[in-house]
């Protein structure tokens, strides 16, 4: 028992390890000044200029069903899915305007929430006819990656998308004010060679948190052995 917990707690200090790891990689990937991939080109442009928004369909938790379309409710941002999103858990029976309808590359963002600092998250979704439903904004755009846009919104002008928030016990944020943000992305080719990288890291992340949970379903299970 004290082998399992030691081993878990070291396994929960690796996770922790690779998540700081990552978001400073996606800090210097995503910068121009220390990217470190060679021929690398990079544009400056206002996010309004790369694409549009949308806002997201009016459901809420009420209209959850256990079959039927898939669909993300904002407050799932916060809880549920990271940057980029390649599976969803949550089904409706609700019949919504096409324009809800994901398309691969969409990307998400909350128009509400707690503090300045949990609004400042996005989610890229790379499935289609997923419903985007709840209070968040569906950005599309052609120019960058919706992958590479997710890890910008989160990690390299996070505290832009804090300070433009209103509100004290709720927190908002408008469209308006995001297509204001100033972003700087790199060429296509570049873009690729990012998101291969940050894939493979995420998914070494993915098969990490997987064993410690079965670690603390292990744990859990020899508890309740022991009392039986």
């Amino acid at each position: 028992m004290r082998y399992c917990k030691g081993f878990r707690r070291s396994w929960s200090f690796i996770c922790v390890l690779e998540q700081k790891y990552k978001r400073g990689a996606v800090r210097c990937l995503l910068s121009a000044k220390s990217c470190p991939l060679r021929n690398a080109r990079w544009t400056t442009a206002k996010m309004g200029e790369l694409g549009s928004f949308v806002k997201g369909a009016p459901l809420s938790k009420a209209d959850i069903s256990e079959d039927g379309t898939p669909f993300i409710l904002y407050g799932e941002l916060y809880t549920t899915y990271n940057e980029v999103v390649t599976s969803v858990k949550r089904r409706t029976q609700a019949q919504v305007d096409e324009t809800f309808l994901s398309r691969v590359g969409d990307v998400v963002i909350p128009t509400s929430g707690e503090t300045p600092e949990e609004i400042s998250t996005a989610s890229c979704v790379m499935l289609p006819n997923v419903i985007l439903a709840g209070d968040l904004y569906i950005f599309r755009g052609d120019k960058v990656d919706g992958r590479i846009m997710s890890y910008l919104l989160n990690h390299v002008v996070n505290a832009k998308i804090a300070r433009i928030a209103q509100g004290k016990s709720v927190v908002h944020i408008q469209a308006s004010e995001l297509c204001k943000l100033t972003l700087t992305y790199p060429d296509k080719s570049t873009q690729n060679t990012i998101i291969g990288f940050l894939s493979s890291l995420d998914d070494r992340i993915m098969n990490e948190e997987n064993a410690l949970a079965f670690l603390s379903d292990l744990k859990e299970g020899l508890l309740q052995q022991l009392f039986i």
